[in-house]
Parts: C-alpha cells; sequence; structure tokens
C-alpha cells in the first residue's frame, strides 16, 4: 500500500512582509528533505499577496500550496483578533484534509507566535501539540529595548504575553538563525528539558524586492551589509541590541535612548555622522560580518548545522504520522 503524504499546514500572520515570504521560503527548505511532505501556508487576502502567491505557485512543486482565509471581522485588538478569529476556518480546512484526501494525513501546524491559539486546533484532530517558527533567539536584554506592547498594559501587553506562555506547549521550535551565529542562547535552551526541541534553521531569506526583511541579522550578514542602526519602533530597538552588543556585526547609532523617545526618530546629525564613519572605517565589524558570512552558508549546505536542523525537523514530522 502507498504510504501516505505528510500535510503540514503552515498558518503565518496577516502582512505579506512581515511573515509570509519568509513562512513560504521555510517551507520550501523543508520539501527538500522528505518526497512525501507537503506544506499549506494559509495568507491573507490582499492584492501584494495574491500576486506573490500566483508567483510562487507557478513557480514550484505541487507539494507546495495555498489556500486563502475567509476575512473576518477583529474584535478587540486588531491584529491579534485577525488571526484568532480564523480558527473555524482552521478547522474547516483540516476537516476537508482529513475527508477527501485519503493518501494525504494531517501532520500538524506550523505557527508563528501569534498563532498560539491554534495549538488547540491541533489538539483536536490528534496532534498531541503543533509547531512554532519564530524570527529570533533568546538573549538577555534591558527593559529600555522592549517593544512598547511588552511595558504599556493598555496596548495589549496581556494578550501579547499570553502567546509567550503557550510557547511552551508546542513540540518543536523552529528559528530562523545558524548554530554558530547563536551557539550558547540555543545550548541554553536545548539543555533545559521543560523546552520544546529547538530547530536553528536559517539563515532563511526573504527574496522580496523591496519588502521590509524579517530577521535583519541573517540578512545583513549573509549579503555582507555593513550596517549601523536606526531602531525606531515596534521590534528594532531589539534588533539593534543583538546586531551591536551581542554579535558586533553593526555599529550603534543610538540604541540607548529610551523606547518613547526614540519614537519621534529623532536624531543629532553628528551622532549618526559619527556611527556611519565608524562603520566605514573600522576594521572590527567588517571582519565579523565577513566571518559570520562564511559560517551562514556553511551552515546551509548539506552536513551544516542548519541542514542538519531542517532535515531532524522534518524526520520529527514523519515519525509523528507514523
Amino acid at each position: 500500500m502507498e504510504s501516505k503524504r505528510a500535510e503540514l499546514i503552515f498558518i503565518p500572520s496577516p502582512g505579506l512582509s512581515h511573515l509570509l515570504v519568509s513562512t513560504v521560503e521555510t517551507a520550501k527548505l523543508l520539501l527538500h528533505h522528505h518526497p512525501r511532505l507537503a506544506v499549506t501556508p494559509k495568507p491573507s487576502d490582499d492584492a501584494k499577496t495574491a500576486a506573490f502567491i500566483q508567483n510562487t505557485s507557478s513557480s514550484h512543486s505541487s507539494r507546495l500550496k495555498f489556500i486563502n482565509l475567509s476575512p473576518k471581522q477583529p474584535l478587540n485588538h486588531i491584529f491579534f483578533d485577525t488571526i484568532d478569529n480564523q480558527d473555524s476556518n482552521i478547522r474547516d480546512t483540516v476537516s476537508n484534509l482529513i475527508q477527501n484526501s485519503p493518501n494525504s494525513q494531517f501532520a500538524g501546524f506550523v505557527l508563528d507566535i501569534f498563532g498560539t491559539k491554534f495549538i488547540d486546533v491541533a489538539v483536536e484532530f490528534g496532534q498531541d501539540i503543533s509547531r512554532f517558527k519564530n524570527s529570533g533567539d533568546e538573549i538577555p536584554v534591558p527593559a529600555t529595548v522592549f517593544p512598547e506592547v511588552f511595558l504599556d498594559e493598555n496596548l495589549g501587553q496581556d494578550v501579547f504575553f499570553d502567546h509567550i506562555r503557550r510557547i511552551s506547549e508546542v513540540k518543536g521550535i523552529m528559528v530562523n538563525t545558524f548554530y554558530e551565529m547563536e551557539s550558547y542562547a540555543i545550548e541554553a535552551l536545548l539543555s533545559d528539558e521543560k523546552l520544546p526541541d529547538v530547530y536553528p534553521v536559517g539563515p532563511v531569506l526573504a527574496e522580496t524586492g523591496r519588502v521590509i526583511r524579517w530577521a535583519p541579522h541573517v540578512e545583513s550578514v549573509w549579503s555582507v551589509v555593513h550596517t549601523t542602526t536606526f531602531p525606531l519602533y515596534v521590534e528594532q530597538q531589539l534588533n539593534a541590541f543583538f546586531l551591536v552588543r551581542e554579535l558586533g556585526v553593526a555599529e550603534a547609532e543610538a540604541i540607548v535612548i529610551g523606547y518613547k523617545m526614540d519614537l519621534t526618530g529623532e536624531r543629532p546629525s553628528e551622532v549618526i555622522e559619527e556611527a556611519i564613519r565608524r562603520l566605514m572605517v573600522g576594521e572590527g565589524v567588517r571582519g565579523r560580518v565577513e566571518e559570520m558570512r562564511r559560517k551562514a552558508r556553511s551552515a546551509l549546505v548539506e552536513g551544516g548545522s542548519s541542514y542538519n536542523a531542517q532535515r531532524l525537523f522534518v524526520e520529527e514530522v514523519m515519525r509523528n504520522i507514523g
């Protein structure tokens, strides 16, 4: 009897530039590792997304499918409710897969940090737990560089932390990094038996032209972009801290300014000039970027750390369906 094909359903957060492109690129990497693996990203519905899906579908294998979800009206926190309100659509999709695809078997979800509500849906359909994909690893940082949503309860702080707490319920965490870049953080996570398995599968690159990059540290290292940070909002303060203080692959323009002050985007011209000048004449940052670039590219070739992490993740998926 022919073996069934494992169907992984990816559920990215809404928006082309934020997570859909990186989700698709991750899916493509995984498909290389097993002929019986198929993936189905479930994107939001807008013109840019539709164009991206059409181009991707016409140039890739039938094992990569897309299913659009019908939009639903959000309730309170617009971004979070846009995702959470899709639970009935997600259930219908899985039900249709089980009933109408006798040669396929639902193998679980791949979620981002804001999709943890769908863990419950995976459990309903016989998956002990779903999988989770994130764009960065864990590092100790000062509170001043955290996004304001972490610090202001009026901006949905509780909702955000609820998603973070549920990460421990998933079976594995894929991270867009590579072992050589953040070995200390990855080892710390792997050493904690209470946490899920961690799979550093990157660098996963979002080749989409003029869109906001989803993981600037891996993008800049891969392309040998010598960077000076200019953090304004959301997680950019965290990114700046990571690039400058943790990796040493960027020059700091001003990462010590408090988050709320940073929202203005105001910078003395001499501060910006000084950071760019240091980047142009200094050898330290440029040398570290070059070294990390070599390690990044080695991680993705057969036998490299990220290649092996991708393979291990896929093997776990296949074991999960028997």
